[in-house]
């Protein structure tokens, strides 16, 4: 079995690295995969080591009603079709917005995966008419491709059933982890509790839930530190809030 692996960047992210550990299981099984990005900063030496990738820079894209503006799409259309795969597997919006511009490889099955809840999958009506019919296309090519989609958690797959209505095929995969996690259930009484999250200050990573938290923590008079490892647009407003909460 053939595999192609399409994302926006091979930088550092959540969804590179998810991404470059499937590819990497894929291989291990004997499956041939081969990832296809558009812009390369070299990123994730270890994971990537072996792996088949091809960087299509200078791609780009725009839709207006029906009919697409484009550079270079006859290069990932020639690389894809050398290649031949059994499954074309999306890891973004916009490299969906990109395979979805080329003509369809009738031996592939496709596979959008989302790992986060995309601004574009919002309900949109009819005031917003451009982007109401952008979003019209784009269901109707994913359709038309019979397209399955992988979502990461029970909040994605609400979030994109609301968006699709019935009739969609949507799996709840969680991400991979190579590291085991172990719990310390019966805590010493006095004995520093740390924590440690890491990822993009954002809304869609819930950094209020963890402040609520670390409330309780503080609530339950339990010795902890918790360390935060990320940027992001909410910094500022995370630094205010633990500041107020002190």
């Amino acid at each position: 079995m053939k595999i192609i692996h399409l994302i926006p960047s091979l930088d550092f992210g959540g969804t590179e690295k998810v991404m470059l550990l499937l590819a990497n299981e894929q291989k291990k099984l004997g499956l041939e995969v081969k990832i296809i990005c558009f812009g390369d900063s070299k990123s994730y030496a270890n994971l990537r080591e072996g792996l088949e990738i091809e960087c299509i820079e200078d791609v780009h894209v725009q839709w207006k009603y029906f009919t697409t503006k484009s550079k270079n799409l006859n290069l990932l259309y020639d690389s894809i079709k050398k290649y031949n795969p059994d499954i074309l597997h999306s890891h973004a919006y916009w490299t969906d917005l990109i395979l979805y511009s080329i003509p369809k490889f009738q031996q592939s099955k496709y596979f959008s995966h989302f790992h986060l809840q995309y601004p574009f999958y919002q309900k949109s009506g009819l005031k917003n008419l451009g982007f109401w019919f952008l979003q019209q296309r784009m269901t109707w090519n994913y359709r038309k491709c019979n397209t399955r989609f992988i979502v990461v958690s029970e909040y994605s797959k609400a979030y994109y059933k609301n968006f699709f209505g019935r009739g969609v095929r949507i799996e709840k995969i969680h991400n991979p982890s190579p590291y085991a996690i172990t719990s310390t259930a019966n805590k010493l009484e006095g004995e520093l509790l740390r924590l440690i999250s890491i990822g993009r200050l954002s809304e869609e990573k819930n950094y209020y839930f963890l402040l609520q938290v670390a409330q309780e923590l503080k609530a339950l008079e339990i010795n902890f530190v918790w360390h935060v490892a990320g940027e992001g647009v909410l910094r500022k407003e995370l630094e205010n809030e633990i500041q107020s909460r002190d």
